[in-house]
């Protein structure tokens, strides 16, 4: 049995980060579909700034999500370094690739 003792912050604020924006990217291209959709179909000028909206949002929403991932992942390791020196950390069971592979199936 081994033990996650700490997290380097910096490393997981650009893990976390990276992933947010990943996820940030994958929800902006569905929400800037409907918008331009609902800009196009709607008309007039309130709607037609959706439109504009829409190409921004997959721009900026992978920014943002990006930004505020890398800081929550910093205080997110922080939390965990400070919980794991009262719980001892969290508990893995590494195995080789080899007792994985010879597991019994259910077959």
């Amino acid at each position: 049995m081994k033990r996650i003792k700490k997290f380097d912050p910096v490393k997981m604020g650009l893990v976390y980060g990276a992933i947010c924006a990943i996820m940030g990217l994958v929800i902006g291209i569905p929400y800037a579909l409907i918008l331009s959709a609902i800009g196009g179909f709607a008309g007039g000028s309130e709607f037609a700034a959706m439109g504009a909206m829409s190409g921004m949002m997959i721009i900026f929403l992978p920014i943002f999500y990006g930004i505020f991932g890398f800081i929550f992942g910093i205080i997110g390791a922080f939390v965990y370094n400070l919980v794991a020196r009262w719980t001892g950390g969290i508990a893995l069971e590494i195995v080789d690739e080899k007792e994985v592979d010879n597991r019994p199936t259910l077959d």
